[in-house]
């Protein structure tokens, strides 16, 4: 039996989606921060967030580690919009 999460589009005709659950979460965040966070962990999986930074820019407290990649700018675009 296949486990099915209802998938909800964060910005009317974006197609970027995240799960129903984040997306009520999110709906009762008291700050613009919890938000945002809530419909990141809605939109991208655990892997991505870990190998990723949201500009992809180098780590200012290690100098000597590679930049991680950016998250998809389309994605952060439609979070960022609603």
């Amino acid at each position: 039996m296949a486990l099915f999460i209802a998938q909800i589009e964060i910005f009317p005709n974006s197609q970027i989606f995240c799960d129903r659950l984040s997306w009520v979460k999110a709906k009762h965040c008291v700050t613009a921060s919890q938000y945002s966070r809530t419909l990141l962990t809605g939109v991208f999986d655990v892997p991505t967030l870990l190998q990723s930074s949201l500009k992809g820019r180098s780590n200012t407290r290690d100098k000597t580690a590679d930049p991680k990649k950016p998250l998809d700018e389309e994605s952060l675009r439609a979070i960022y919009s609603e």
